[in-house]
């Protein structure tokens, strides 16, 4: 309710197919179809009176089968200004007689005409309800009139519930007056166009229904994995929630609602630790929408650990030796050193090497692809004599790093390194690996060493 002088929101309850058919037309600028009934309280002065009312149920049923359009379904339509002006025609006809007091009281002369509308008004109020039924336009638009089955009606339409004759009934009843202040009601009609004329698609605003839909959160084990503390939450008001996985890794799933799941961000942190002392906690993260896969968090921690195998061979002009232990008094260290955005101090690693006993290095790569740097050198004693060999960068996808000994020195093969026309032994070795390369490449696999 609302009082004079104040505002009030309207809250229309439409089917779904209403309403997107409202959305269509205000997107389109197409006129909407239907209306409002306002029902309203007044107060108004009037005399004690008393008034007979007599409702000509028959005589009111051919009135309005002749000026409401008969439709399909065999009742009787009409738009309420129809319906409004065929009452007032109703109660000049008489149909709906109204008798006052004979003779009015004195001090009633001069109001008669002014109390007959009145008591017409209320009288219609009351009884509008019980003769008609309002009808949404999608409805009558189907029913279409008898003479044009197709032809849809515009406008707020009204059913007469009388569909024939012998459904209609005579009333007689009394309406009184005490006199004084008097509270009448009436009511005023407004169809869409007019009221909602100045509304565009700026006031739409669409809200989903609740959807379910599923969120998994997979870790790939590995052995050289120690643990991985993972947070998420989203957006939509899920409460962060920590995990923690071992070396096995796992997968949780979850099921969770949101009136639109495509749009709900799932952020996630986590912590990732390894069984190898020297490397540090890695934290990564990430955030997207479920349309962009955001509710699938797979973390690969093994896709980051590589291995470099450095092999030494022994060189005899051309060709290398086959593999022995080298003779008493020699030896090679291989020293490494790699850093990394990710990595918050650099890490080095010395081993000895020999033919028969090839160096596996391990290492983290950057989880983010960021570049890494790579170093290897080399020192010791072959043949008596003192070796060194200049620190050399390594190309971060190589898996195999060759040691050239000879009594010339130590050479080291891999793809960074600057070769002279000449060097037969060592062209021949890096086509190998090539080859090794591109067989990795073709079956998509991973090999530590060979």
């Amino acid at each position: 309710s609302v009082s004079a002088g104040e505002t009030t929101s309207l809250l229309l309850d439409l089917t779904a197919k209403g309403a997107q058919k409202w959305v269509e037309n205000i997107q389109s600028g197409t006129q909407l179809t239907g209306g409002l009934i306002f029902t309203y309280e007044y107060p108004q002065v009037l005399p004690q009176v008393q008034a007979q009312i007599h409702v000509k149920g028959k005589s009111i049923f051919a009135n309005l089968s002749s000026v409401l359009k008969l439709k399909e379904d065999g009742y009787y339509y009409g738009t309420r200004e129809e319906v409004d002006r065929a009452w007032e025609q109703l109660v000049q006809d008489q149909l709906i007689e109204i008798k006052l007091p004979e003779p009015l009281p004195p001090e009633l002369t001069g109001m008669e005409e002014n109390l007959l509308k009145t008591f017409a008004e209320q009288v219609q109020h009351d009884l509008f309800n019980r003769l008609f039924e309002p009808i949404s336009n999608t409805e009558t638009a189907t029913i279409g009139t008898a003479d044009h089955p197709e032809s849809p009606t515009s406008g707020v339409m009204y059913k007469l519930t009388w569909r024939e004759e012998m459904d209609a009934v005579e009333l007689s009843f009394e309406l009184s007056v005490d006199g004084g202040w008097t509270w009448l009601k009436g009511s005023v009609s407004k169809d869409f166009t007019t009221l909602f004329g100045e509304i565009d698609s700026s006031y739409i605003n669409t809200i989903y229904q609740e959807q379910s839909f599923p969120v998994s959160i997979t870790v790939q084990g590995d052995p050289l994995l120690s643990t991985v503390a993972l947070s998420w939450s989203t957006d939509d008001g899920k409460v962060p929630e920590a995990l923690v996985f071992g070396s096995e890794g796992g997968k949780l799933e979850y099921t969770l609602i949101s009136r639109n799941p495509d749009k709900v961000t799932i952020p996630y942190q986590a912590k990732v630790g390894f069984t190898l002392a020297k490397w540090p906690v890695i934290e990564v993260e990430g955030a997207a929408t479920v349309a962009e896969g955001g509710n699938q968090i797979l973390l690969e921690p093994g896709k980051w650990i590589c291995n470099l195998m450095i092999h030494l061979q022994i060189r005899e002009g051309d060709q290398t030796k086959p593999p022995a232990e080298l003779p008493r008094g020699d030896y090679l260290v291989v020293n490494i050193s790699y850093t990394g955005p990710h990595l918050s101090t650099r890490i080095r690693e010395s081993a000895r090497i020999s033919p028969l006993a090839p160096m596996r290095f391990t290492y983290l790569q950057d989880p983010k692809g960021r570049s890494s740097q790579l170093y290897l050198s080399a020192n010791g004693v072959l043949d008596g004599q003192m070796i060194r060999v200049r620190q050399q960068l390594i190309h971060p996808d190589e898996e195999n790093v060759y040691l050239l000994a000879s009594h010339n020195g130590v050479q080291i093969v891999s793809q960074e390194s600057p070769l002279p026309e000449n060097n037969h032994l060592a062209r021949r070795l890096l086509l190998v690996l090539g080859h090794i390369f591109e067989l990795l490449a073709l079956l998509g696999g991973h090999v530590g060493g060979w």
